[in-house]
């Protein structure tokens, strides 16, 4: 089965939260029986899990390049991947707080109501300094 338009290669939803579901390489250590990495990203939103999913999926074609990392347990790899993802989600939170601050989101319903000049309208009279 192929991917679909839009679909990110190992990113699987379960119930509300998305998981990053990878095959082990068949060269690692790790790689048995049960031969998968699956990884919740604690996000339910697919846009911001589908960015995190692709820094994964980077993260895990760069190790399977480097000869030394394929020593590597299942356990190391599970680590790794876990404190990649949560980066991920802490530069994507800074990101969404800092656009918000900054009044730049692009639905205008997510804007803050009761701060002036954000849309570009003028202040109210009253809060003009006399």
């Amino acid at each position: 089965m192929g991917l679909r338009r839009h679909q990110v290669e190992n990113l699987v939803l379960r119930g509300p939260i998305f998981y990053w579901r990878a095959r082990i390489p068949v060269g690692f250590k790790a790689s048995g029986r049960n031969a998968r990495l699956s990884l919740s990203l604690r996000l339910s939103d697919r846009k911001k899990a589908s960015v995190v999913a692709r820094r994964l999926n980077a993260l895990l074609l760069q190790i399977e390049m480097v000869p030394i990392t394929r020593m590597a347990t299942r356990e190391q790899l599970t680590r790794n991947f876990a404190l990649e993802a949560e980066a991920m989600r802490e530069e994507i939170d800074a990101l969404d707080l800092s656009a918000k601050l900054a009044g730049i989101l692009r639905d205008l319903d997510h804007r803050e109501a009761g701060q002036p000049g954000r849309l570009g309208l003028p202040r109210p009279a009253y809060l003009w300094p006399r």
